[in-house]
């Protein structure tokens, strides 16, 4: 499995960066959606409810140990990848509605993902899915990546799915990069592929 994770991350972020360096190839969905799609069809994602499971219990470890291999800042990036492959399991099994266009498909696929890495979602969604009491009465801060006390976080103004613990948070996040992703996370929530 960790040879899967290491394949589907690599996969994952050199089609992203790819992506956001070259919008002619991106389509009218995120440039993270497009980058999971292009994984998917390449085959570095395993389509298994296993493979799902290893991706959410991997996401608790970031967060809750988060040693130098599996840093916290993973944690929603896994939790993701679980909820995303979980919805393709329920496709493959014929459990997923049928869509006429792929638009509406990927919206259905990608609907709560954004919110987890939002980061105000992501410890109730790991904590329903694993019961793990170490994450009892928690959230998770994408400014700082740690996991804070609930009722902590605010979200951003602008986009009003990233989630941070403090100012400081906020505008720290804000110079490494949320800046460039707070009009596209908007979008992306317009268009409803976030909720």
């Amino acid at each position: 499995h960790s040879e899967a994770l290491r394949r589907l991350t690599a996969c994952y972020r050199e089609v992203l960066d790819e992506l956001l360096c070259d919008p002619s190839k991106r389509s009218d969905l995120c440039p993270a959606v497009d980058a999971v799609n292009i994984c998917q069809q390449r085959g570095d994602i395993p389509i298994t409810s296993d493979f799902a499971m290893f991706m959410i219990s991997t996401a608790v470890d970031a967060l809750v140990d988060g040693d130098p291999q599996l840093p916290p800042r993973e944690g929603p990036f896994l939790a993701q990848m679980g909820l995303f492959i979980e919805k393709l399991v329920e496709e493959e099994q014929g459990e997923m509605p049928q869509f006429s266009k792929e638009s509406e498909r990927m919206r259905y696929l990608f609907r709560d993902t954004g919110r987890i890495d939002g980061g105000d979602d992501v410890v109730p969604y790991l904590h329903e899915r694993t019961d793990c009491v170490c994450l009892e009465g928690k959230e998770f801060c994408r400014g700082c990546d740690r996991v804070v006390p609930k009722g902590t976080l605010k979200r951003c103004t602008q986009c009003k799915v990233a989630c941070y613990c403090s100012r400081d948070c906020q505008r720290g996040s804000w110079e490494r990069g949320h800046k460039k992703k707070c009009k596209q996370i908007k979008k992306s929530v317009d268009m409803g592929f976030l909720r």
